[in-house]
This record gives structure tokens, C-alpha cells and sequence, in this order.
């Protein structure tokens, strides 16, 4: 029997017929985690970061569009027990709660991006587009 980290929060260790860990599977009142959840739009969709500071549930960040819609912000989470700490995070507005989730920890092209990378991009050039992994 092989074990594997859980694709959801990247820390703990699932057995391979596993899909998420169970401290995960308990969490999926907050969107993301809910295995049960149908995808709606989440599955590999385009997300532009505008160079528009915004301050959402005492978190400062960056405005995120999905369809030129402005559904939450982007910040840096602020975990450090978490490898995904100072990378990206969309917390999402309450009324994109039941088509999103509450959050999700951003990754492209299988990778996080870093806050401070997506900072210099949208500094530089006001905005910045990428895909979003599911």
C-alpha cells in the first residue's frame, strides 16, 4: 500500500484508493474541499488580477476577475505551517459562495504562484492573466 499527500491541502498522507485526507473531507463545508460539490466553472477557467487593492474579511489583496467578473480578492496566505505560505489565495465574495466555494489556493500549470511574483506582474503591467488549476 503506497501513500500520497492529499491534493487538497498538500500536507497530510492519504492512502492510494484515497481521494481526499479525512481532516479535509471534514472541511467541505468551504466550497473547494467538498468532493461532492459538481465543478461549476472552477475546472481549469481564466483568472485576471487587476492592479486594484482591495481589503476583503481583514485580508488585503487584489481584486480577481473570472469572466470580467470581479468575484473576490487574491492575497498571500499567511499560514507558515503550510508550504503554500506567502502564495496566492482567492477568498471569494458571499455571493459566489455556492458557484465557488469560499476560497481556493491558486495554482497554474500545477505550480503556486508566489504573491510576490503576482505583485510585480501587476505592478508592471496593471494586470495579470493566468489559468487556474482545479
Amino acid at each position: 500500500m503506497q501513500y500520497k499527500k492529499c491534493p487538497i491541502c498538500d500536507l497530510n498522507y492519504i492512502k492510494d484508493g484515497q481521494e481526499i485526507c479525512d481532516v479535509c473531507s471534514k472541511k467541505a463545508v468551504y466550497g473547494i474541499t467538498n468532493p461532492q460539490r459538481p465543478q461549476l466553472g472552477l475546472e481549469y477557467c481564466t483568472c485576471t488580477v487587476k492592479n486594484e487593492p482591495s481589503m476583503h474579511r481583514g485580508l488585503f489583496g487584489y481584486k480577481a476577475y473570472i469572466n470580467n467578473i470581479c468575484v473576490g480578492i487574491v492575497f498571500a496566505t499567511v499560514d507558515k505551517r503550510t508550504p503554500a505560505y506567502n502564495c496566492c489565495e482567492l477568498s471569494y465574495y458571499p455571493e459566489f459562495f455556492s458557484q465557488f466555494g469560499e476560497w481556493h489556493r491558486i495554482k497554474s500549470n500545477g505550480e503556486r504562484i508566489r504573491f510576490a511574483y503576482l505583485e510585480d506582474k501587476i505592478k508592471k503591467d496593471r494586470s495579470y492573466t493566468f489559468i487556474i488549476d482545479k
